[in-house]
């Protein structure tokens, strides 16, 4: 089964030049393309700056940690990433929030599902950042 790792152009092009590599060679290794030991330093980068790990088939695997609720809140979905962070879905208007301690701190307009896991990688960033900082 192959897999890919899904990171936002903008950290694409910092591993480019954190790790002193070309385009293709950030691809090859986030695509699984190539599985040397550069490769998989830039997979573990990709992972730990909230790349998201997904088979082609559409399966994810378990690098991203929610729960999920629904009619917590009419219209609502709810995803808990953290005690501290949620991500908060308007069913009804559509938009998507990521809430940090009570607090927007980033909103995205109607996402289709199908970029659904690039707000829930956002997320989860968020809360690998705020556990650096802390520990």
């Amino acid at each position: 089964m192959k897999k890919q790792i899904f990171l936002s152009n903008e950290k694409k092009k910092q591993l480019e030049k954190d790790f002193k590599v070309c385009r293709t060679t950030v691809w090859a290794a986030l695509t699984f393309y190539t599985n040397g030991g550069k490769a998989k330093l830039l997979r573990a980068a990709a992972l730990q700056r909230g790349g998201v790990l997904l088979n082609c088939d559409g399966g994810s695997e378990p690098n991203l940690k929610f729960d999920t609720y629904f009619n917590e809140v009419p219209r609502q979905m709810i995803q808990v990433f953290s005690p501290r962070v949620r991500m908060v879905g308007d069913l009804e208007h559509g938009g998507i929030t990521i809430e940090v301690d009570g607090e927007v701190a980033k909103s995205f307009g109607d996402v289709p599902i199908s970029e659904l896991y690039l707000v829930q990688a956002e997320a989860q960033e968020i809360v690998n950042t705020l556990k650096s900082i802390i520990g």
